[in-house]
């Protein structure tokens, strides 16, 4: 993703949490534009998927 698509706003050695300035398309391994979400998350009037069975990734 081109910088110009997000900005960066919390970094640490690890991690750099970056927020989408955009809209964001998510792609699988093959590079095939896919989405599938295993719940969803509301903060505010903001309603968030995520999209890692494992991991807690939302967008």
């Amino acid at each position: 993703m081109p910088s110009s698509a997000y900005e960066t706003v919390t970094e640490t050695s690890e991690t750099a949490k970056k927020v989408v300035k955009r809209t964001a398309a998510v792609y699988n391994r093959n590079g095939n534009k896919t989405i599938s979400t295993y719940s969803s998350l509301t903060r505010g009037s903001v309603k968030y998927y995520k999209i890692s069975k494992t991991t807690n990734k939302y967008v």
